[in-house]
């Protein structure tokens, strides 16, 4: 009797485990790059891959007179290869030499882009704009899971 309940009690222990493994956020760390007043690092610091949804940014430059409002504009490429700016004052770049410059000279979506563990990107955001990035875990784990964060440069 005292086997089975140390076997149910197992068994238990074990299944609450899975599921806070698999429902629990993994983390993607936003740290401040002190040498520069519109720099920032993004760290993949789980340990699964995130797979980027989407990457937008929300400006003085993307102001639509018809609609009356701001447009997010999907940010399409790398946007700051060599340290430059996009046009609107926002930009992103892997901090992998070989797959930021294919970024950039194919003017790849940042859709579906996966990040390892590890991986790191620099975002460049100017004043009086923000860059909203929507992630999820990579895989079947984050079919569910809905991730973003947004840096607001000037502040």
């Amino acid at each position: 009797m005292a086997s089975l309940q140390f076997v149910l009690g197992l068994f238990g222990s074990l299944m609450v485990g899975v599921g806070l493994w698999l429902f629990l956020p993994r983390g993607v760390v936003l740290t401040r790059v002190p040498d520069g007043p519109d720099s920032w690092t993004i760290r993949n610091d789980s340990a699964l891959p995130v797979r980027i949804v989407s990457v937008t940014e929300k400006g003085i430059n993307t102001y639509d007179e018809q609609a009356d409002k701001f447009a997010s504009i999907e940010l399409q490429g790398c946007g700051c290869f060599d340290g430059e700016e996009s046009t609107h004052g926002v930009g992103l770049c892997l901090d992998d030499e070989v797959a930021d410059t294919r970024m950039y000279s194919m003017d790849l979506s940042w859709k579906g882009t996966i990040l390892p563990p590890g991986e790191t990107l620099t975002a460049f955001v100017g004043n009086n704009t923000s860059l909203q990035i929507r992630y999820r875990r990579s895989g079947w784990a984050g079919i569910f899971e809905r991730r973003y964060f947004e840096i607001s440069g000037g502040v």
